[in-house]
């Protein structure tokens, strides 16, 4: 009773991480005053956290990335948050700054190895914002991974084999591949798996004994 019960919870997580279906922009979810308050927050946090990130990568330009929603998205963060609100967004906790920096060291040692990387293009989505364009609750609204679009899908094959070994090294927690170019890099992610492909002979899937230590409930 006692396994089934793990078990059930564990498929539960594991449903409930991966990417979902948007719902139509007819059905978007606005942003709270609170909600909007929040991400206003982080955005005046901006100078602080990019002189951390460029202190911290050597001045890495994928910093400013991490800044910038997904570009093919806005019609979905204009109508989350509305037509005036920058096209922006930088987590206010500053205790998950550490994630996308790490994201940022592990995306330069992959072009270290001759992977071409075209772009950052998700950091922190909060849940309204992240609700809209189906991404799945316990990722990107803690602030733990980065989305990573690779200059081609060969690319992003030979990446996905490289960042096996940074999980298997315990220096990543989860990889999604989502089948083309691009890339989901867990760094702190609560869950510790991979989706799309699968690292030989590691398990689908494993939760943090610690999640708090790997994640924080985004407001």
């Amino acid at each position: 009773m006692k396994k089934s019960l793990i078990l059930s919870a564990l498929l539960f997580l594991s449903v409930n991480s991966f990417a979902k279906v948007a719902p139509p922009l007819s059905q978007c979810r606005k942003a709270t005053v609170q909600e909007i308050e929040q991400v206003n927050e982080g955005n005046a946090k901006k100078e602080r956290f990019l002189a951390k990130c460029l202190a911290e990568t050597d001045n890495s330009s994928w910093c400013q990335q991490l800044t910038r929603p997904n570009e093919s998205s806005t019609a979905r963060f204009k109508c989350t948050y509305g037509e005036e609100q920058v096209h922006q967004l930088i987590d206010p906790s500053e205790n998950t700054w550490k994630f996308a920096i790490e994201g940022v060291r592990v995306v330069k040692d992959l072009q270290a190895k001759g992977l071409k990387v075209c772009e950052i293009y998700n950091w922190w989505r909060p849940d309204a914002y992240n609700h809209n364009v189906g991404g799945a609750p316990g990722r990107h609204p803690f602030g733990t991974s980065i989305d990573v679009r690779f200059c081609t899908n060969a690319d992003a094959d030979r990446a996905f084999a490289e960042l096996c070994k940074m999980k298997a090294a315990a220096r990543i927690r989860a990889i999604g591949h989502y089948g083309n170019s691009a890339i989901h890099i867990g760094v702190g992610d609560n869950l510790s798996n991979t989706w799309g492909k699968y690292c030989d002979g590691a398990a689908k899937t494993q939760v943090a004994k610690n999640p708090k230590s790997f994640a924080k409930k985004s407001i």
